[in-house]
């Protein structure tokens, strides 16, 4: 190479790779610093775009799980509703047990129809109940008159997906709880009148004597109330198998996100200590460069 003044071929090389050193050891500080491996979009272009899209996931995934974590407080809340109304039904049938005792006069009766009416209006009310706003129960007993909200009818989706077209989801079906309680919730029945013939009559008196209780009738009640528990359960129980499938899908999620994200501290540690010594030497090697020129100063000189 001929010797110059004009050009520095040397300090140009040498200032390009002190740059290119640098850029370098830069790059190793930020990745060390912020612990992700990619941290600028030229680092892994496509990388980034499937981190992204695998973090956003597990982001809805999480949101998933609380709902799913919504839907079993509310069936366990209703399920302490149906509780309450079989020991209702039980504490009735007890009630037309101690009606039957024919040493009851006619006053002992009486006291126990107004139990009987306060437990009956109590039943009215657990229909009613609401959680959160929303219906536990329907509050219709014809489907076609249903609406979305008096229905009891509730979604849950189960996936990372949430509404998307085919996504998976569990339904929280509607309960009409009077519907096994109908003849012990009419308004005109009392303690010893309720069966089915006698909520077909209009014209029931308010007396524990006009007709006969139907025992079978509350043995019924509480196995269609303990049928119902008994699927409250069931749903609880599918929503606590969708909840673990979600967590552990979310945990498979942030592992992969992980993977192409989060930077090998060990790896990287050693690549940093690589490009600081490259980095030194090439400012080192600049200096020398700069200090070729003197050479041609020299035989000027001379």
């Amino acid at each position: 190479m001929p010797l110059v003044i004009s050009t520095n071929f040397a300090s140009m090389h040498a200032v390009r790779n002190l740059q290119k050193n640098n850029d370098a050891l830069h790059n190793s500080l930020n990745k060390l610093s912020s612990g992700q491996r990619i941290h600028r979009p030229q680092d892994d272009a496509g990388g980034m775009s499937v981190h992204l899209k695998l973090a956003s996931a597990a982001i809805r995934s999480e949101v998933v799980k609380n709902n799913i974590q919504n839907g079993i407080s509310f069936l366990q809340a209703r399920d302490g509703v149906i509780e309450n109304a079989m020991n209702v039904v039980s504490r009735i049938h007890e009630l037309r047990a101690l009606s039957n005792d024919p040493t009851k006069n006619a006053g002992d009766i009486e006291n126990y129809n107004e139990e009987f009416q306060a437990l009956r209006q109590h039943l009215f009310d657990l229909q009613n109940e609401e959680f959160n706003g929303v219906a536990m129960f329907n509050k219709v007993s014809n489907a076609e008159q249903q609406d979305t909200a008096n229905s009891g009818v509730y979604e849950i989706f189960t996936s990372d997906q949430t509404d998307a077209n085919g996504a998976p989801s569990f339904i929280i079906e509607g309960i009409y709880l009077t519907s096994t309680l109908d003849d012990i919730t009419d308004p005109n029945v009392t303690i010893d009148a309720i069966n089915d013939s006698a909520i077909h009559h209009s014209s029931l008196a308010n007396h524990l004597t006009d007709v006969s209780v139907d025992t079978e009738e509350l043995i019924h009640e509480m196995d269609l109330l303990a049928d119902i528990r008994s699927r409250n359960g069931a749903s609880i129980s599918a929503l606590l198998h969708a909840y673990d499938k979600l967590s552990i899908s979310k945990e498979n999620l942030s592992l992969a996100a992980s993977r192409i994200m989060d930077v090998n501290i060990a790896e990287e540690s050693s690549n940093l200590a690589r490009v600081n010594i490259l980095t030194q030497a090439s400012s080192s090697m600049l200096t020398q460069a700069n200090a070729s020129s003197q050479t041609a100063l020299n035989l000027l000189r001379s």
